[in-house]
């Protein structure tokens, strides 16, 4: 039998999980789904952006990244270790 905690703890798992799966399935996504998505840092994001990583701006503080080109910003930039 599971303790309070471990259940907690495996709920949490699925959780987290269910939530990135359901990433790789929208086709944009906010800064923070972004981050989630890559496991890098708002503040990395921000920095790849002024140096050419597409964004979508929808006024003053809205921002999307469309996941189809971040993969492809992500295998571009595995091109230098070759």
């Amino acid at each position: 039998m599971l303790s309070e905690t471990q259940m907690q703890e495996l709920k949490q798992l699925i959780v987290d999980h269910v939530s990135k799966a359901s990433l790789c399935h929208k086709e944009f996504l906010t800064l923070d789904e972004c981050c989630e998505y890559t496991g890098l840092s708002a503040n990395f994001i921000r920095q790849q952006v002024k140096e050419g990583l597409p964004r979508r701006k929808l006024g003053p503080h809205r921002v999307f990244f469309k996941r189809a080109d971040v993969d492809a910003w992500i295998l571009k930039q595995g091109e230098g270790d070759k």
